[in-house]
């Protein structure tokens, strides 16, 4: 089976609070509004890594979302500057 495209549906800004979540620029208004991906991916060191939303909420201009497995700034802070990606099969 063919491995689904990931397309970018925004950017990490900054990391947010303690908890390790983090503060997003979504560039697709109806995803922002929405946020239906239980899902998405970040391309770190090995390549596109597959993380699981825990949480998403919406703060003023962005949308603030806890991955399951990061609960520190300092995990936090790997994800700062990258893109935020599901499959094009999704959107």
């Amino acid at each position: 089976m063919k491995k689904d495209k990931l397309v970018p549906i925004g950017k990490v800004i900054k990391s947010q609070g303690r908890k390790g979540e983090l503060r997003t620029r979504i560039y697709y208004k109806e995803a922002e509004k929405s946020f239906l991906f239980s899902r998405i991916y970040f391309n770190l060191d090995n390549g596109d890594i597959q993380f699981r939303v825990e949480s998403f909420r919406d703060q003023k201009d962005f949308l603030v979302i806890k991955l399951e497995t990061v609960d520190s700034i300092v995990e936090a802070e790997q994800f700062i500057g990258k893109d935020i990606k599901v499959p094009e099969s999704e959107l």
